[in-house]
């Protein structure tokens, strides 16, 4: 399944507005889109950029990047965003957005936000919401809003997040510093265990196939091609501790070695480990259900919340 992005951009006057620590809510949101999202979606077949704000009819034309080309995403952001001015049509930017990307039925599809404020143009919001989240469409839309919110702008940005799936983070409101920053952003750009298996189910089982004549054979193969942000053992390389931890039970003698590792793991972790999937490839409910009790409680007491297993080659998982 191919992937399909869309980035909307506020360009309405109050986005050159400046925030705690005199940036301008324009200048931290290009170097969110540049340093944080672009990289985080450059696995997508496709990623456009549409430009809205100013009169109440502004939507800008889609700039469409093939193959997420991270030159031509930059270089857009940094030099064709002009300066802002006028009001916030976010009803007739989401539509539009929704529009362009009902035109690939068989993609996966979202959309990032980033905007400061409420639709100001009499748009209705939550039509647009429940377009997007229509069945035949079911596109997410993630929304990055800068500075502090209205009660109003709250609302819809709440009522948009919840109807689509999407993810809802606000960056900002106490100063720009890029440790706070990438604090703020941590919710949206790390891994969970529902949008991991989300992606397993619908990427590389639907697509098994087409990922085997790369040789792309397990879901270990397919987390490396794809650079997914989760910790895995046995071990890949990558980033040290993750919201996530994918643990390997495909046989009882290397299962419970994997199991031990995953313990160790969660511990020097301290508390980032929030979330461990097990994956297997059998199943019984006489024998499992009682094996895991144990491990179930010893991850809850070093501060895991969930703990799941997923039967390899089958859809969705089963909470332990």
């Amino acid at each position: 399944m191919i992937t399909v992005k869309e980035i909307l951009i506020d360009t309405s006057s109050s986005m050159g507005e400046t925030l705690p620590g005199n940036k301008l809510k324009m200048d931290l949101a290009k170097e969110i889109l540049i340093d944080k999202i672009l990289p985080y979606i450059s696995s997508a077949d496709k990623v456009g950029i549409r430009l809205f704000g100013g009169s109440c009819n502004m939507v800008g034309a889609l700039q469409n990047i093939p193959n997420a080309n991270f030159k031509k995403l930059r270089d857009f952001i940094l030099n064709d965003i002009p300066a802002p001015r006028g009001s916030t049509p976010l009803a007739l930017a989401i539509t539009t957005a929704v529009d362009n990307l009902k035109l690939e039925p068989n993609a996966e599809r979202e959309i990032y936000l980033v905007t400061d404020g409420e639709e100001t143009c009499g748009g209705n919001v939550k039509d647009a919401a429940e377009y997007a989240a229509s069945s035949g469409i079911r596109c997410k839309i993630h929304i990055i809003s800068i500075g502090v919110l209205t009660d109003k702008a709250k609302d819809q940005f709440d009522y948009i997040t919840q109807r689509t799936g999407g993810k809802n983070i606000n960056v900002g409101t106490l100063n720009t510093r890029k440790s706070t920053i990438d604090k703020e952003l941590s919710f949206l750009l790390e891994t969970d265990l529902d949008s991991f298996c989300d992606t397993i189910d619908r990427e590389f089982i639907d697509n098994n196939e087409r990922y085997r004549k790369s040789e792309i054979l397990s879901i270990r193969a397919f987390v490396q091609y794809t650079k997914s942000e989760v910790n895995y053992i046995p071990g890949l390389g990558g980033a040290t501790c993750q919201k996530l931890l994918v643990v390997e039970f495909y046989n009882d003698d290397a299962g419970l070695n994997n199991l031990i590792e995953a313990l160790k793991h969660v511990e020097n972790c301290g508390i980032k480990n929030k979330e461990v999937l097990i994956l297997m490839n059998k199943w019984d409910d006489d024998y499992y259900a009682h094996y895991f009790k144990s491990w179930v409680k010893q991850f809850k007491s070093k501060g895991v919340e969930r703990i799941c297993m997923k039967l390899d080659g089958f859809k969705s998982y089963k909470e332990l």
